[in-house]
């Protein structure tokens, strides 16, 4: 889950403090700020744009100025599952919020982690079963982060259902209807691991290319494979997951800081925008 720094746009702050802001243009203004990816699945959103107020049981229908710090983007599948369950303005604390508690980071203590794993997928049509094994990435809650933190990681992926709600965890299997099987029922899951099936292809291109003689005769040639692969990572969204599999394989700061982070000196494209560096304790690799 990004670390986000959700500063408002200076558009924000053109309205008056009693303004009745309407939903949609509170989107636009999130958008801004932090891009079009849910703030909790890291999906890429498309024109399905739903503000979540942390502090309110249902979607309101505008918003004032000074309800920024509680707003989130987040997508139609999050806001679904969360809509289940009624939680308390107390309850809040209980859970991750990645612009207010730490999500991610690069470090051993990261409190959500994210990794490719096998997992039966049992396809249920009557009294039949059919079974077959396949792999996705899952956000799983680090056993080496402290207790507090694992506490609430696990608690943000059961209340918005970021492994899927098919998924068990206890028994590790995605078990579902025929009728469910046909309906792409695990969206958000396929998705994080076709991000990652893109990260590793992009971890092998740049291998390559490095190995090429051309490539140390002309520097600016794995540069612009960089450029490409920042492009393919905003398109796809799902930036722990990127930043996940670069740096394993890599370990290279200043390659995911041009690739995956707001760098405005170094990257007037602002790929990713609205990453929270302190959070994700950067400075400190």
């Amino acid at each position: 889950m990004r670390p986000l720094d959700k500063l408002p746009p200076p558009a924000w702050n053109d309205y008056s403090d009693t303004a009745a802001i309407p939903l949609g243009d509170a989107a636009v203004h999130l958008a801004d700020a932090l891009g079009d990816y849910c703030s909790l699945c890291e999906m890429r959103l498309g024109s399905d744009l739903i503000v979540h107020h942390k502090l309110r049981q249902a979607t309101p229908e505008t918003v004032r100025k000074a309800d920024w710090p509680d707003l989130l983007l987040i997508c139609h599948d999050c806001h679904r599952h969360m809509s289940r369950h009624s939680i308390t303005p107390e309850e809040r604390g209980d859970y991750l919020w990645p612009d207010t508690d730490p999500s991610f980071t690069l470090h051993g203590d990261s409190p959500l982690i994210y990794r490719l794993r096998p997992v039966p997928y049992i396809v249920v049509d009557g009294d039949a079963r059919e079974t077959s094994t396949r792999e996705f990435v899952f956000a799983e809650a680090n056993p080496a982060a402290d207790l507090e933190l694992q506490r609430k990681a696990a608690n943000t992926i059961a209340l918005f259902q970021l492994n899927s709600p098919y998924y068990d965890a206890a028994s590790h299997t995605l078990l579902l209807s025929r009728a469910e099987h046909m309906q792409v029922p695990c969206n958000r899951l396929q998705q994080r691991t076709l991000a990652w099936t893109k990260a590793a292809a992009s971890v092998d291109r740049i291998r390559r290319m490095r190995a090429l003689p051309e490539a140390r005769e002309h520097p600016g040639l794995v540069e612009l494979l960089r450029q490409q692969i920042t492009h393919t990572a905003n398109a796809k969204g799902n930036w722990s997951v990127w930043m996940t599999h670069f740096w394993q394989e890599f370990g290279e700061k200043d390659l995911l800081a041009r690739a995956f982070l707001e760098r405005p000196e170094d990257n007037p494209g602002f790929h990713f925008p609205g990453t929270h560096h302190e959070r994700l304790r950067w400075e400190a690799l």
